[in-house]
């Protein structure tokens, strides 16, 4: 999160900048004439032509880097810059000409595509080069950073392996985000998740990750009710059903829905808005061993409808159904 944030810095009076102009093509024919002539030799003998990706970075006449021309890709705006905080040198921008091609891309869109560019997983290897920081107004910094932060944290606990992310580690980012907005947050485990919650229990008992239930309470009661659900499966095997070994490898990521449930939750409660805010995420491990589900179990729901298990590869439907 540290490291998204520093690729953001404050534009105030006295700070400096390089100047950047994001560029299409069509807008690049009708800007090169407004170039000095020394700009526009310079940018013809880099082959610039502000096609996607290309970049033209024009040094003043003494060498140092005064302006960079850059070409993107407007189809997606909040993507367009979204590369060049690790490719430009490590230095600060602005944005030339009030900013953004005339129009080309909007601050907002620029200020979060810059920064989610400058995002790395870092938990385990140190990055190898520091962003590029692009300087912006105080108010469009103050209006992004809260979703800035939201999207870093899901990627965050989506990045992170298994091993250091099972239901206890879910649940405890559950606790953290609760404590930090006054919220009440209830964790079910153990025999007391057996008998409220069967089939998060049935899914997750062969794991030696024990599963899990989190609720998070917020807001009035005489508010409207917000409910979001968010699939916890830490790990997915596959279960018996096993999956193979390309069917498993990235499914660290099975828990993505909860990681997306959480942010929410944690924007609708910065943003104080008047609900009654519900967040359940049923958290397991779909593992393989002696006392995992097996396929043509029938499991009682917290419903109490029974349900056959055709395949333990299925497991989502039941985690889900039970927190609904």
């Amino acid at each position: 999160m540290a490291r998204v944030r520093r690729a953001l810095g404050e534009l105030t009076r006295g700070r400096r900048g390089v100047r950047l102009e994001p560029l299409d093509r069509a807008r690049w024919r009708t800007r090169q004439g407004k170039l000095s002539a020394r700009e526009r030799r310079w940018a013809q003998n880099c082959g610039f032509d502000a096609g996607a990706g290309q970049l033209c970075l024009i040094p003043d006449a003494r060498g140092e880097l005064a302006r960079v021309l850059a070409g993107v890709d407007v189809s997606s705006p909040p993507f367009a810059l979204g590369a060049l905080p690790l490719l430009l040198p490590h230095d600060d921008y602005v944005l030339d000409d009030g900013g953004l091609g005339d129009g080309l891309i909007g601050i907002r869109d620029a200020a979060l595509g810059w920064a989610l560019g400058a995002y790395r997983y870092t938990r385990y290897v140190a990055p190898q080069k520091e962003p590029a920081r692009l300087l912006l107004p105080r108010a469009v910094l103050n209006e992004v950073a809260p979703l800035l932060d939201a999207i870093t944290q899901v990627r965050d606990l989506i990045n992170t392996p298994s091993q250091d992310l099972g239901p206890l580690q879910l649940c405890e980012a559950v606790r953290d985000v609760a404590r930090g907005h006054g919220a009440e947050c209830k964790v079910f485990e153990g025999e007391t998740l057996k008998r409220e919650f069967p089939t998060v229990h049935a899914v997750g008992r062969a794991s030696s990750q024990a599963p899990r239930v989190a609720r998070l309470r917020w807001g009035k009661s005489s508010d409207p009710l917000l409910a979001i659900i968010g699939k916890g499966v830490t790990f997915d095997s596959g279960g018996l059903d096993i999956k193979t070994s390309d069917g498993m490898r990235w499914m660290k990521k099975d828990m993505g829905g909860a990681a997306h449930a959480l942010a929410l939750a944690q924007r609708v409660m910065a943003s104080n808005l008047p609900v009654q805010l519900l967040l359940v995420i049923p958290t397991v491990d779909n593992a393989v061993a002696g006392d995992a589900m097996r396929p043509g179990d029938v499991i009682r729901t917290r419903a109490g409808i029974t349900v056959e298990v055709d395949n333990t590869d299925a497991e989502g439907r039941l985690i889900l159904c039970d927190a609904l």
